[in-house]
């Protein structure tokens, strides 16, 4: 995306050049116009030295333009997605959902389950890793009109446009599939990764922080039913 910004922002230096060369040119041809007294080497002569300044200025110009505008991408970029995963920021989820009426659909939050045993068996360098991972499974089950933000650690916020009770269920489990597929770490140190899942619809004029709150409680049962898994299997563990 960077490098078409950067043939579009060439041609507008060009523009900005050519716009004040020939502005330059029109101005001391009428001046010429009106004095009649100015021989024609004078005329060249002025005409030379306002073409040089007026393009050296106008290029000049439009190099700092293009250093304003390209700054600014990278500030709205830093602003929009967040720099791990390349999942939308927080603020700009909620922008895309709000400037949105009536829109209906179901909001997806998960978190990883046991990351904080990746950070600290394998380190953060990992914990990143398995992120990136998350994210990208998540990723390739959104539509052209789906949203997917990291929320804050390891835990995420999926909104899928036009989805009900039973496709968001079959969307959740498709996305589970995928993130149980991947992997950190290498060998016997290899973790394998699961995530836990809270979902909720939200219907045409639903206040949208009401629909993400039912999400939000339904993951925190998700969590209770995965700990309680957890200390099964050590208790079972123990025992033998």
């Amino acid at each position: 995306m960077m490098p078409r910004l950067v043939s579009r922002q060439r041609v507008m230096v060009l523009a900005v050049t050519l716009a004040c060369t020939m502005a330059a040119v029109t101005t001391l041809i009428n001046g010429a116009l009106l004095d009649r007294q100015i021989d024609q080497r004078s005329i060249v002569l002025n005409l030379i030295q306002v073409l040089g300044l007026g393009f050296c200025l106008s290029y000049l110009m439009g190099l700092k333009l293009m250093q304003l505008t390209l700054a600014s991408q990278k500030l709205e970029q830093i602003a929009s997605y967040d720099f791990l995963t390349d999942a939308l920021t927080r603020a700009r989820f909620f922008a895309q959902i709000a400037a949105q009426p009536n829109l209906r659909g179901a909001f997806l939050i998960f978190d990883m389950n046991d990351f904080k045993r990746i950070n600290d068996t394998l380190g953060h360098a990992a914990g990143d890793l398995a992120l990136v991972q998350v994210a990208q499974a998540a990723r390739q089950h959104l539509g052209p009109q789906d949203y997917l933000c990291r929320l804050g650690g390891d835990e995420f916020l999926a909104f899928f446009a036009g989805l009900e009770q039973a496709q968001i269920h079959a969307r959740a489990r498709s996305i589970a599939m995928e993130i149980t597929a991947c992997t950190v770490g290498s060998g016997a140190a290899a973790i394998g990764l699961s995530a836990s899942f809270g979902l909720s619809v939200l219907e045409a004029g639903q206040d949208m922080d009401a629909a993400i709150a039912l999400a939000d409680a339904d993951l925190y049962r998700a969590k209770s039913i995965h700990h309680r898994r957890n200390r099964g299997h050590r208790a079972l563990r123990l025992a033998r």
